[in-house]
């Protein structure tokens, strides 16, 4: 995977001047988090801080286990749904 600089303006209207739809390949946030983690499933994907008194500390996620939770997850609200599965949004309180 080639890596992309943004060292200056010149960077960004190189990188711009190619359209969007050729730069990003994937077609969902799930295949984005599955192509990054075949290329280095235990790879920190995420830093999750439990609370400000814990910054120093944080929890670290690895594409592995955040991509493990996603599935757990999916399988969740399909079988919630009565086994019918399609796109599910989940609104936070």
């Amino acid at each position: 995977m080639e890596e992309i600089l943004f060292r200056n303006i010149d960077d960004i209207k190189t990188i711009e001047a190619v359209p969007l739809q050729e730069r990003v390949t994937t077609r969902s946030t799930y295949e984005l988090l599955t192509r990054g983690a075949a290329i280095d499933p235990g790879k920190v994907a995420l830093y999750f801080l439990l609370s400000g008194e814990t910054w120093d500390s944080p929890v670290e996620v690895t594409y592995r286990q955040l991509l493990g939770r996603i599935t757990q997850s999916a399988n969740l609200f399909i079988d919630l749904r009565g086994g019918s599965a399609g796109r599910r949004h989940v609104h936070p309180p």
